[in-house]
């Protein structure tokens, strides 16, 4: 399942680190970089050289927002290229979905929620 995934997105050059920064900056535009370290669980120090790479790349901006912090924004590039990430976990999850019952899936993800802390939901997933 993880090749699968690795597969369908390396045309993109795209880590799992550096798209959850992008969801992250698309849900949290001009916030800084503190926080978006913060937020996703990362050293600042190993989450400057992912956004300096971004950067590099033209999918995120950075601006001043005072003295000593930077403002995190997606550039348009930044904005398709989650775009495109995300129908590639679309395209992915379903052809695994297909492969439960309702009842399985319902059961899987009640499991993987609880693994990483997330609350349920009422309709089990």
């Amino acid at each position: 399942m993880v090749r699968d995934f690795a597969d369908s997105v390396k045309p993109y050059n795209i880590s799992s680190a550096q798209h959850r920064m992008l969801s992250w900056i698309k849900a949290h535009p001009g916030r800084n970089q503190s926080e978006a370290a913060a937020a996703i669980g990362m050293q600042r120090t190993n989450f400057a050289p992912i956004i300096e790479e971004l950067e590099k790349r033209g999918l995120v901006a950075r601006e001043r927002a005072d003295g000593r912090s930077n403002a995190l924004t997606l550039t348009p590039a930044g904005v398709a290229m989650l775009r495109i990430i995300k129908r590639k976990i679309e395209v992915h999850e379903a052809k695994f979905s297909a492969l439960m019952t309702p009842e399985e899936k319902a059961v899987l993800l009640s499991i993987l929620h609880r693994i990483a802390g997330y609350p349920e939901k009422a309709s089990g997933g």
